[in-house]
């Protein structure tokens, strides 16, 4: 089994598996990305590793998900009645951000959601 990603230039595989399971798990692909795949028989007759040829090549990109979460917001006072907001850019996870949504309130703050599982 190899894998060819959509940002490496065009048949540029790499082998992700060799073994004798007709199946395998592919982990820590990239979300928002396209990857290509094939997969071909081998055995070893002859000199080295022989394989018959390659299956068409199957495209999957992985889906992109919500940006992860801004973990250093930081406030400061600036004039009476104003109050300045900053923070740091989070992982986009695939898709490009696009604009920030401030919200504000007088009463205290929710609790935090719980950590995903």
């Amino acid at each position: 089994l190899e894998m060819e990603e959509r940002a490496v230039q065009k048949n540029e595989f790499r082998v992700l598996y060799e073994g004798p399971l007709l199946r395998y798990e592919v982990v820590g692909l990239a979300a928002g990305s396209s990857y290509n795949f094939r997969v071909r028989a081998q055995t070893g007759f002859g000199a080295g590793c022989c394989g018959g040829p390659w299956s068409p090549c199957a495209m999957f990109v992985t889906p992109a998900t919500a940006p992860a979460v801004i973990t250093d917001l930081e406030i400061s006072g600036s004039e009476p009645g104003e109050v300045r907001l900053k923070w740091t850019a989070p992982a986009d996870n695939g898709m490009p951000i696009e604009e920030y949504c401030v919200t504000a309130t007088s009463s205290p703050p929710p609790p935090p959601p719980p950590p995903p599982p």
